[in-house]
Formats: C-alpha cells, structure tokens, sequence
C-alpha cells in the first residue's frame, strides 16, 4: 500500500471517530446538563436516543463500510428499495475513502 493511500484511509477513520466522539460529548452534555425550564420531552428523547443508540452504532459502520463485501452488499439492498440506482442495474459503484465519512452517509 502507497504511503499516501495509507495516511489518507488513516485519515479519513479518524475523521469519522472524531466525529463521532464530538457527537457523543455534545449530546451527553446536553443530556445530563439540560435547562431547569423550557425544555421539552421530544428534544429530551432525540438528545437521549442520539446518546444511547445511535452514537454506538456509528463505530462499526465505520469500520464494517470499509469492507468491500458489505459496500456491495448495502449498494445492492439500496438498489432493491429503489433508492441507488435501478433495481435491474449491475453496476457496483465502490465508495472512496473520504466518502465514508460519517457526514457523508
């Protein structure tokens, strides 16, 4: 592996769990230091869900997205439910690196 495609895929993961640690410390702040008045319980269950599910989940995505196999996998789910694609197309479009970034799913 070139040097330069090395330290970019390096990169680009450490972007993405960046991301998600900042995600994670935001929302735990907002959680557990939230107003005495004037906030409301939908903000308070999006701020806990974001806190609890989603910010675990999103490691391994990271890490399982950069699987070649599970690329084609989850293109060909999406072509399936119409949303990549045409469902009869048999073109497999590999994703690159800096598109795995979390922003970019």
């Amino acid at each position: 592996m070139p040097v330069a495609s090395g330290l970019h895929k390096a990169f680009s993961t450490c972007s993405a769990h960046l991301l998600v640690v900042t995600l994670y410390f935001v929302t735990a702040n907002l959680n557990y230091n939230r107003p005495s008045t004037g906030y409301s319980t939908v903000a308070d269950t999006v701020v806990s869900a974001l806190y609890c599910i989603v910010t675990p989940m999103l490691n391994p995505l990271i890490y399982s997205l950069r699987n070649q196999e599970v690329q084609r996998a989850l293109q060909k789910a999406l072509r399936r439910w119409g949303v990549w694609g045409s469902p009869g197309s048999n073109v497999d479009v590999v994703l690159a690196p800096h598109q795995l970034a979390v922003g970019n799913l």
